[in-house]
């Protein structure tokens, strides 16, 4: 018995062809089904220009030639899975909503047992935009009320997150101001009277999405204006003057008091100090004989003695 000869030629181009050729005498025959695929060929990936957060966004993966084939989808080299706000259909990848970190780079690979091709393309989600921060550049912080004294310069500066970067414009108490650096958020108020003060409002704009939002800040300017520092220094010094004046009275004190001590010392040295002492049960006394031996009609009786007494000072 011979064994038969089997000879197969595969083409990858298009085809699959099986040729047998049997010599003779056929003691033995075998049956087998061949599959024809086709190769993948002109896979491309399609991204939408322009997509906006908030909205659907589609993206499309087709492929020119192939059979048998599946799709796989990722994103920055990971693998998307479909859930509840991505849908797959094979060759369609649907977003919905779609989000700002939805943005980057897509791919879809076309695969069968034969042949796998992969497309890329980057994918940017437009957004904002976003309520607007604004924030104040004054030259110092005015304790009590007050953003700046009158003369000097305040800077307000508006941001908001944006994609593509938002366009910004102002207006103070209802009126449209000009800016030195337009569309930038940036206002630099030269100050020149405290009727400057009032409401101000920053308003931005994407030009793409068509978003606008707004945000306002009240701006105060004062005539007098004390930063912590010199408030500090101010109750600083008064309390160092209280202080001094305190230390002045007590010193006017001590040398009243020590002038008083020696001039008391002075006199106790110099003379007597009379006291007269009363007597708590007065008695009569009796009268004093004149000197002369007469005295005066109408004068009375004479006034009784003073009691004298002396006492050493030290």
């Amino acid at each position: 018995m011979r064994p038969a000869l089997l000879l197969i030629s595969l083409s990858l181009a298009a085809f699959l062809t099986a040729d047998v050729l049997v010599q003779e005498p056929v003691e033995s025959q075998f049956q087998t089904d061949l599959v024809l695929v086709d190769p993948v060929a002109g896979v491309s990936l399609f991204v939408p220009s322009v997509a906006v957060e908030g909205t659907n966004v589609s993206l499309r993966c087709t492929w020119t030639a192939g059979t048998d084939i599946s799709v796989q989808w990722g994103k920055d080299d990971s693998a998307i899975i479909a859930d509840s706000r991505i849908t797959i259909l094979e060759g369609l990848l649907v977003i919905s909503p779609a989000r700002r970190s939805d943005t980057g780079r897509y791919t879809c690979t076309v695969s069968n047992p034969v042949s796998a091709e992969t497309a890329s393309e980057s994918l940017r989600i437009y957004y904002g935009p976003d309520t607007p921060v604004i924030t104040k550049d004054t030259p110092k912080e005015c304790v009590g009320g007050g953003d700046a004294r009158v003369g000097q310069t305040v800077r307000l500066n508006c941001m908001a997150d944006s994609l593509p970067p938002a366009l910004f414009s102002w207006q103070g108490n209802g009126v449209p101001l000009p800016s030195d650096q337009p569309d930038s958020g940036v206002l630099s108020l030269e100050t020149v009277s405290t009727s400057e003060s009032g409401e101000y409002i920053c308003t931005a704009r994407n030009i793409i999405t068509g978003g606008v939002s707004d945000q306002r800040t009240d701006l105060a300017i004062v005539d007098t204006c004390l930063d912590v520092g010199e408030v500090v220094g101010i109750v600083i010094g008064c309390l160092l003057l209280l202080i001094i004046i305190v230390l002045l009275i007590l010193l006017i004190v001590c040398l009243v008091q020590r002038r008083r001590r020696v001039t008391e010392r002075q006199r106790g040295r110099d003379g007597v100090v009379v006291v007269q002492k009363t007597n708590p049960n007065p008695r009569p006394l009796p009268p004093v004989p004149q000197t002369n031996g007469a005295r005066d009609l109408g004068q009375g009786p004479p006034p009784p003695p003073l009691l004298k007494h002396t006492r050493a000072r030290t």
